[in-house]
């Protein structure tokens, strides 16, 4: 299943425009929520770079936002950027719990593959991915358990609808760690990894590495996910995986397209 940013947009402004005068937008670097003024007179939900996984991000973060911060530039939301103490990060989990519950809800709506993110590359400790994760999971239980919010909802229905996927169940959700439930494989890990390392290079990318490196995402989060389903823990099988789901997408994909999202998986494994 291919998953186009284009279509992600088209999905939420065909949903949410006229109710709630607001658009989702292609953004650079950075993304930003930006409020209705003279300029524009519409709210503008910005996500980074073309990336799929950015605009689900940033729509959570506008589900969760009520009418007074949807006002507000970013919602008036406190921010700290990557390079933070475990005390800040213990602070920036906590109010990341419920917009990436939405966004994993979102993200199985659309059959797009979901990761939690801690989003602290520079800071000087390693965050607990597996325990934050877990918080996130128990959200998504609850969210399920009481209901699914108006926004929230009426999105999951357009993206089922889209992409023909099946009605959500619990047994949807599932927090990916090792069969002792302690530490991350080393399939977990090594995506991580991949993941990171992908996201590192957006500042200096060209637009063709960007596109390679959002589309290898879907791929390797995939492979993972079916890896730890399977038991699987050899990470040469791992990345067979990712190579076989590559080649047989390739009909997605034009020769040179395919050329550029090969020579960045090759790079990768070679970087990391």
């Amino acid at each position: 299943m291919q998953h186009q940013y284009q279509d992600l947009i088209t999905i939420f402004n065909q949903t949410f425009y006229q109710e709630y005068n607001t658009k989702l937008e292609l953004g650079g670097d950075e993304p930003i929520y930006l409020p209705a003024d003279d300029q524009v007179g519409h709210h503008r939900i910005i996500f980074a770079r073309g990336f799929y996984a950015s605009g689900l991000h940033e729509i959570a973060h506008w589900c969760v936002a009520g009418p007074e911060r949807r006002l507000l530039e970013d919602f008036g939301y406190w921010y700290q950027p990557d390079g933070r103490t475990q005390e800040v990060q213990c602070e920036f989990e906590k109010v990341e719990i419920r917009p990436q519950a939405y966004e994993w809800i979102l993200s199985v709506s659309a059959g797009f593959p979901f990761t939690v993110s801690c989003d602290n590359l520079s800071g000087d400790f390693e965050p607990d991915r597996v325990a934050f994760m877990r918080k996130v999971h128990n959200e998504v239980l609850t969210i399920l358990s009481e209901g699914i919010p108006k926004r929230v909802l009426a999105l999951s229905q357009a993206l089922k609808q889209f992409y023909q996927t099946p009605e959500l169940t619990r047994d949807q959700f599932v927090v990916r760690e090792s069969k002792l439930g302690k530490t991350l494989t080393m399939i977990i890990e090594y995506e991580e990894k991949l993941l990171e390392t992908i996201d590192s290079r957006i500042q200096d990318a060209s637009e063709d590495e960007l596109f390679a490196g959002g589309y290898l995402r879907g791929h390797i989060s995939l492979s993972a996910a079916a890896c730890e389903e399977e038991g699987v823990v050899d990470l040469n099988e791992f990345k067979t995986r990712i190579q076989a789901s590559i080649d047989q997408a390739k009909s997605e994909l034009s020769p040179a397209d395919r050329i550029i999202v090969n020579d960045l998986w090759t790079e990768l494994q070679a970087a990391i």
